[in-house]
């Protein structure tokens, strides 16, 4: 358990067809609960960004404190007949030692 993780990066592998996007967003909060109410930020839109995208980088820039939990939300939009696909995705994150 860790009650203040340093959030590292979201690396991804996904294929996104012409005018097709993904979009990744992150909440952060204290508790689960709390993770409704978090504002959302934007972590990543493909294209035009590649992984890695630096999830602690973007919480700071959007002026959130990284909380104990977070939440990532993909959202995948298409075209008629062609979709965009995220075959795998993993966030890293340290426990500082106290």
């Amino acid at each position: 358990q860790c009650d203040a993780p340093e959030w590292g990066q979201l690396e991804w592998s996904a294929t996104t067809p012409e005018d097709t996007f993904i979009t990744f967003n992150i909440r952060t909060a204290d508790t689960l609960a709390g993770l409704d109410s978090a504002p959302s930020v934007l972590l990543a839109e493909l294209p035009p960004d590649s992984s890695p995208g630096h999830v602690g980088d973007a919480l700071t820039a959007a002026g959130q404190t990284p909380g104990r939990f977070l939440r990532l939300t993909s959202f995948l939009q298409g075209r008629a007949g062609v979709t965009p696909v995220l075959r795998n995705y993993n966030i890293t994150w340290t426990c500082p030692r106290p």
